[in-house]
């Protein structure tokens, strides 16, 4: 959801937690609706998801 490769991130893995490898990373969804557009996640692309945690 960032728009960064795994090899640059070391996300490989869907237990791992975004935001404790990537603490300050801006993700689409979250730019998205800061610019004005309606956002909205569904499925599995965020486990760990909390409205706090991006």
């Amino acid at each position: 959801m960032t728009g960064m490769p795994c090899y640059k991130t070391g996300l490989y893995d869907n237990r791992q937690r975004i935001r404790n490898k990537l603490p300050d990373a801006k993700i689409m969804p979250k730019y998205f609706s800061r610019n004005e557009y309606w956002s909205a996640g569904s499925g599995k692309l965020l486990h760990c998801y909390s409205a706090t945690s991006l």
